[in-house]
C-alpha cells in the first residue's frame, strides 16, 4: 500500500513539474526562410524594421544588436488575427532564453504594441531608464522568453485584454522612471 501511494505521489509531481499551464501559450515559429516572401530578416544594417508594420509581414527575425539604441520605440500597430499572428523573434542561431545569454548576442528592443495577435519571442531590453515593453488598447498578445535588465516593467494600459506574458526573466527593474504612474 505504501508503495502504491508513494507512486502515486511520484507520478503527481513529476505531471506538476512537466505539465504546462493551462494559460501558457505555445510558440512554435517556424525557422527563417529567406525566399519565404511572409518573412522578413531585421539586422543592424538593413533597415528591416521599416517592414514591421507591413501587412504582408507576419514573421520577423531580428538579429543581435542595439536597436533601441539607433531606432528607440519600436511601434508594432498592424494587427495578426487568431489564425494569422504576427511572430517577431530572436535570431542568433539557438534557442536559448535570453537571459542566459551575453548582451553581444541579444536584440536590446523596446516596444509600444498597439495592434492585435503579436507574438514577441526571445528579444530583450538591457539600456536604462526605459519601458521594454508598454501594451494599450492591445489584445491577444503573447510576450514570450523576455529578458529586463536594469530597466522599467512591462506595462498594461487602459484597453487591453487577454495578453499574456509567459517565460521572461526581470532582473533589477525601475519604477522611478515613471514615477507619476501607478505601478501595474
Amino acid at each position: 500500500m505504501k508503495k502504491k501511494a508513494l507512486f502515486i505521489i511520484l507520478i503527481l509531481v513529476i505531471n506538476f513539474i512537466l505539465a504546462q499551464s493551462p494559460y501558457e501559450i505555445p510558440v512554435n515559429i517556424p525557422a527563417y526562410n529567406a525566399n519565404n516572401p511572409v518573412m522578413q530578416l531585421i539586422t543592424p544594417t538593413n533597415n528591416g524594421w521599416s517592414q514591421i508594420n507591413n501587412p504582408s509581414k507576419r514573421y520577423f527575425y531580428v538579429q543581435p544588436g542595439n536597436y533601441y539604441g539607433s531606432l528607440g520605440v519600436i511601434n508594432l500597430t498592424v494587427n495578426g488575427t487568431s489564425t494569422n499572428k504576427r511572430y517577431i523573434s530572436l535570431y542568433n542561431g539557438n534557442d536559448t532564453h535570453p537571459g542566459k545569454l551575453a548582451t553581444s548576442q541579444l536584440a536590446n528592443v523596446a516596444f509600444n504594441i498597439t495592434g492585435d495577435y503579436w507574438v514577441v519571442d526571445r528579444m530583450a531590453m538591457f539600456t536604462n531608464n526605459v519601458a521594454p515593453v508598454r501594451l494599450e488598447n492591445a489584445n491577444n498578445n503573447v510576450i514570450n522568453r523576455f529578458y529586463a535588465l536594469n530597466c522599467g516593467d512591462i506595462g498594461f494600459r487602459h484597453g487591453c485584454d487577454a495578453n499574456t506574458v509567459q517565460n521572461c526573466r526581470m532582473e533589477i527593474l525601475d519604477r522611478t522612471i515613471f514615477p507619476d504612474r501607478p505601478a501595474f
